[in-house]
């Protein structure tokens, strides 16, 4: 499989959640959206990489610059206190469905 999974990892210095990040030997990544008639998910399992920004290439950085984001982020600590982390993941396994939101018909896809 020739596909890279980009995300942006944030979680307070020193937390639970960044020491996971560390020792994690694979993930499973899900994300879903809906246009109000189906829905459909995405599945990704494989190895986390975390990335250092001067290690990113030129083809990476225009990608980030494209990636859909979040018109916001809310955190209680301020922004230096956050641990900022650039991740890829490259699928071992990758999965998907899409489903009605009226559950008629379901149609699944698989690679």
């Amino acid at each position: 499989m020739n596909r890279r999974l980009y995300l942006r990892f944030v979680a307070p210095a020193k937390s639970d959640k960044g020491r996971l990040l560390d020792s994690a030997t694979e993930a499973t990544l899900v994300v879903y959206e809906s246009d109000g008639t189906w829905v459909s998910s995405v599945i990704a399992r494989g190895q986390l990489e975390i990335i250092r920004p001067e290690e990113l290439t030129e083809e990476e950085i225009i990608n980030f610059g494209k990636a859909q984001k979040p018109r916001f982020d809310m955190w209680q600590e301020q922004l230096s206190e956050l641990d900022i982390q650039l991740i890829r993941i490259e699928p071992t396994k990758l999965t998907g469905r899409r489903l009605p939101v009226e559950m008629g018909q379901i149609g699944s896809t698989s690679e």
